[in-house]
């Protein structure tokens, strides 16, 4: 059976009014091979294979409730790249970048 689509995901905004803004864009990036050298507050190992299962399921349900998803790729050299930190917001023709 067919399912609806999901509605749009809205995020609260910056302020204290009731208005909600529209995610429009998202983007992600791949997950390098090297993700197991990744900073990891487990005491084990992490499997590759598992992160690479969560990872796609993490794009497919982004790509579910984002009109539209963009990726860089992955970056051997930084294990961790997959977390993208900085967030960017863009209202109409104003944008802001914030860096961690």
């Amino acid at each position: 059976s067919s399912h609806p689509p999901p509605p749009p995901l809205l995020l609260p905004p910056f302020t204290s009014s009731l208005t909600l803004m529209e995610v429009t864009h998202a983007l992600f990036r791949g997950l390098p091979s090297s993700f197991t050298d990744a900073l990891s507050m487990a005491p084990h190992c992490i499997d590759l294979a598992l992160a690479r299962k969560q990872h796609d399921d993490y794009v497919k349900l982004l790509s579910s409730i984002v009109p539209s998803v963009a990726s860089v790729s992955a970056e051997e050299k930084y294990p961790d790249c997959c977390f993208i930190e900085d967030t960017a917001v863009v209202l109409s023709s104003i944008g802001s970048v914030v860096f961690a």
